[in-house]
Order: structure tokens, then C-alpha cells, then sequence
């Protein structure tokens, strides 16, 4: 949803349901891929390709983590740039 009319249609600060929007999505994202490594259910079955198995949940894990990593990043770039 736009953050723009999510904001309209509750009546707030467009900046403050943007921000409420990503803490949602980030929360989304970490849960789900939280449930998606400890699922039994996988797109590459650990019980029939053995220790195979775990390169769909090493990659679900990398892809969160680098997700993380570059919101981190750019957050400390734009502390940064309002410091100097």
C-alpha cells in the first residue's frame, strides 16, 4: 500500500505510517524467514538430499541477513551525513 494513502486514510503524518510501513515489512521478513528455516517444509527437503538440504535455508538466512546489513548501512550513512 502507498504510504501516502495508508496515511490519508488513517489520518497521520505521511512520514510516520511510511516509517510504520517498514517496521512492518521488516518484522514480516524477519518472522518469515525465521519460520521458513525451522519449517520442516522446504523447496530443497534436508531428509532427502541430506546435508544438500540446507543450502534453501543458508540462502533464505544470507538473504535476511544482507537485508539487514544494508538497511544498517544506509542508516549509518545518513546519521553520518547529518553529523558533519
Amino acid at each position: 500500500m502507498d504510504p501516502q494513502k495508508y496515511a490519508k486514510k488513517l489520518n497521520v503524518d505521511p512520514k510516520k505510517a511510511e516509517r510504520g510501513l517498514q517496521k512492518t515489512r521488516d518484522y514480516v521478513l524477519l518472522i518469515g524467514a525465521a519460520l521458513y528455516i525451522l519449517s520442516p517444509l522446504d523447496l530443497i527437503p534436508e531428509a532427502i538430499f541430506g546435508v544438500f538440504g540446507y543450502i534453501d535455508d543458508a540462502l533464505v538466512m544470507l538473504l535476511a541477513f544482507m537485508f539487514y546489513l544494508s538497511k544498517y548501512d544506509y542508516i549509518k550513512s545518513w546519521t553520518k551525513m547529518f553529523k558533519s
